[in-house]
């Protein structure tokens, strides 16, 4: 590290100040390419960034994985920083880092962004200071990285409600898909985040009908991952409000096939599972008897503990030994 980094890390304007008038080398790069901007940036100090941008230090200067300092300040949540790096005029406000991501990406995933609320599992903490400064100078809200994916798909992964009404009112296209074919609403599926999926369905323009490259609709997708938050709203929805969602429509599904989805991860079955059954089992036992088996294989060739002993608990429940019997060596091992 050399004396400029260290003062700028400490935040001594002084020192930095001094160099400054030494002479020191401003374009000087660390063995990760990071500039002295950058590291001002990153560590959220305003005096110390504008002695250097006054100096002459240009602020696109990319890191070794791409990143500036404006991408770096929107992923900590710097919004002070962001709009001093703003309001010198000379930022590429859509340069992309080796991920191709904008700072607009970094701002809805970063610390202040997404990223947080996905941690938590909640919505609330999600803060668009920062990308909104960034959009309202310009920035693409239909960038997308390197995945083909934009920063409205990225909210949608990490519970970012406020990010997600943000993008939209700048014209983020609430159906653009990645490279995979996941929309924003097949993100917010596959994440289990039923409550970035309420909010898509306020906006006339969504597409609850599609599909991944695969053919996996919004249910689907959401069973298979696992995600028995969705599952158990769609259920309540119906059940108890006689509401039903497009797209989500339990009937419109096969109900084997989903059977069959909600033991394909044989880490986060176990709700989804049980919570299906019952529903399935509620409406036509039939299904279930018919599939009962081939789910329970397929539960056992995985190595799904934890899905083959909620599977065993439902046959014990529903008593399907009346249709077909499992040795007591299954049972008791289960």
């Amino acid at each position: 590290m050399t004396p400029l980094y260290w003062a700028i890390e400490q935040k001594n304007t002084e020192i930095v100040t001094y160099l400054i008038d030494q002479g020191v080398n401003l374009e000087h790069k660390d063995s990760q390419n990071r500039s002295s901007i950058y590291w001002a940036a990153s560590c959220g100090e305003i005096p110390n960034l504008k002695l250097l941008l006054d100096a002459g230090c240009d602020p696109n200067v990319q890191s070794k994985l791409g990143r500036t300092a404006l991408s770096k300040a929107c992923w900590n949540g710097f919004i002070d920083v962001t709009r001093v790096l703003l309001e010198t005029g000379k930022i590429d406000i859509d340069v992309k880092d080796n991920h191709g991501r904008t700072a607009l990406h970094n701002a809805v995933w970063g610390s202040a962004g997404g990223r947080l609320g996905k941690k938590c599992g909640i919505s609330e903490t999600d803060s668009p200071e920062c990308a909104q400064l960034l959009l309202e100078n310009g920035a693409d809200p239909n960038f997308e990285d390197n995945t083909g994916n934009s920063p409205l798909n990225i909210a949608c992964s990490t519970f970012g409600i406020n990010c997600m009404r943000l993008l939209i009112s700048f014209g983020a296209d609430i159906n653009l898909k990645n490279n995979y074919g996941t929309s924003p609403f097949l993100s917010a599926c596959y994440r289990g985040n039923y409550e970035c999926c309420k909010v898509l369905y306020e906006y006339e323009e969504l597409d609850p009908y599609v599909k991944t490259r695969h053919g996996y609709g919004p249910l689907e997708l959401a069973i298979e991952a696992g995600k028995d938050r969705v599952l158990q709203w769609v259920i309540d929805e119906k059940v108890n409000n006689n509401t039903e969602y497009k797209g989500l429509e339990l009937e419109s599904y096969d109900q084997e096939k989903l059977l069959h989805h909600a033991v394909n991860n044989p880490e986060n079955a176990c709700k989804t599972l049980l919570q299906l059954a019952n529903y399935v089992w509620s409406n036509n036992s039939d299904t279930v008897i018919s599939c009962f088996e081939d789910i329970l294989n397929r539960a056992m060739l995985r190595k799904s503990k934890e899905s083959v002993k909620t599977l065993l608990m439902f046959y014990q429940e529903k008593e399907l030994h009346q249709h077909f019997k499992f040795s007591e060596v299954i049972l008791e091992c289960c």
